[in-house]
């Protein structure tokens, strides 16, 4: 997880947005953070409702 992490920060300069892989399993994050490296694209960042307490 560390590595894919670091790869991330590297590539694009800014962090891997964590909270929103709430329930997914590491495999599933660096899969992911590997996906948007090959692509080059950030990957989104969370919505927050201001209705909603978090």
């Amino acid at each position: 997880m560390e590595k894919a992490l670091t790869a991330y920060y590297e590539h694009f300069g800014e962090n891997y947005p964590l909270v929103i892989t709430d329930g997914k399993s590491d495999e599933d994050i660096i899969k992911r953070i590997n996906e948007c490296i090959e692509n080059n694209t950030l990957e989104n960042e969370p919505v927050y409702d201001d209705e909603l307490d978090y």
